[in-house]
């Protein structure tokens, strides 16, 4: 806890230390569970990576890290000296944090590093351009109470945030190419940040996604697989939870949108209420809870693009409802800083 480390003389020498080489670029303090989505996107030295959402950027130097390594990997076999030929584009649509973000990737001196500010929903770049993308997206970030656990948390916070949610998996999929891969993922133990904008993704998407089953993959980190049902809070009655669409009171249906139940809007929907094989393709998800291993709660899955990027996957997408004010990008923001924030901060 904070308050021990500011009284005992020993582990406040040690925070000091651990700043000043945070600041230098020596250390990247992160969250275990955290660096878990770069490991899985296999970045090859070739590659385009976007990080979609990526300040306060440890991700970035993560991706940075592995482009240079499997390039590395790649040069010692072929007795090649050329330079790599991949990027990692980092983006933040705040402008501060993106400074923040800038400063992070510059102590890397990496010649393969763009950093942009934009809107994630709206990232100006041509449809199927990056060979991975790793999709961190804003969430309320409940995983993260272990250490804070003054967290101020309702689940109806989740709401808003599950449609600009579904808004950034669909973009990234839209710039991903055919045959990539992409990792969504949250610091959130809610299904309404998870599993249901998956669910809203496979019904938009079709057979052109999946989620990729992973199963062989880091053996040694202890996970349980995604739900697969799930009950929504009423955004009024806290006491009442919902299990469709069709519970929803017609007066709250413009702030409860049918994103957030497993079978959208059921027999009405625009896309079609069930994807082929819907629980299978959400089993595949990773839950990492505190209790398995000591660790901050996560939630991780990985995607592969199949075929081409339907346009009717983004007609009549849901609006978040205006919760953030002015300052959007600081609500947004929330849940990766503490995801990233140390137990010694």
């Amino acid at each position: 806890a904070r308050q021990v480390v500011r009284r005992t003389p020993a582990l406040l020498q040690f925070k000091t230390f651990l700043e000043e080489h945070t600041e230098m670029g020596d250390i990247v303090r992160q969250e275990a569970v955290s660096m878990l989505p770069p490991l899985l996107l296999d970045v090859q030295p070739e590659h385009q990576v976007l990080d979609m959402c990526a300040a306060p950027g440890s991700k970035t130097t993560q991706l940075l890290e592995d482009l240079a390594r499997s390039h590395a990997t790649h040069a010692a076999a072929s007795s090649s000296s050329s330079a790599p030929r991949g990027v990692v584009v980092a983006n933040d649509c705040s402008y501060d944090r993106a400074c923040l973000l800038s400063h992070r990737v510059r102590s890397l001196h990496s010649p393969c590093s763009m950093v942009v500010s934009h809107k994630g929903e709206d990232l100006p770049f041509p449809e199927e351009f990056f060979h991975r993308v790793l999709c961190d997206v804003p969430c309320s970030g409940d995983g993260t109470v272990r250490k804070s656990p003054n967290m101020k948390w309702r689940s109806a916070r989740s709401v808003p945030l599950n449609c600009l949610q579904v808004q950034l998996c669909l973009h990234s999929l839209r710039l991903l190419k055919v045959g990539g891969l992409m990792t969504y993922s949250t610091c959130s133990m809610n299904p309404v940040e998870n599993e249901a904008v998956l669910a809203e993704v496979l019904r938009r998407c079709g057979a052109t996604v999946e989620i990729v089953d992973a199963s062989d993959q880091l053996p040694g980190v202890a996970r349980r697989p995604g739900v697969c049902t799930w009950r929504v809070q009423d955004v009024d009655k806290p006491q009442v939870w919902l299990s469709s669409f069709e519970e929803v009171p017609e007066s709250r249906a413009w702030r409860m949108p049918s994103s957030l139940f497993r079978d959208g809007a059921g027999k009405d929907a625009t896309h079609s209420a069930q994807h082929p094989a819907m629980a299978t393709q959400l089993a595949r998800c990773w839950r990492l809870y505190p209790h398995l291993q000591n660790t901050g709660g996560f939630f991780i899955a990985l995607l592969r693009k199949k075929a081409a990027f339907p346009p009717s996957a983004l007609h009549n997408l849901p609006d978040p409802p205006d919760i953030f004010g002015q300052d959007r990008s600081r609500a947004e923001g929330k849940g990766k800083d503490e995801e990233a924030g140390d137990a010694m901060g």
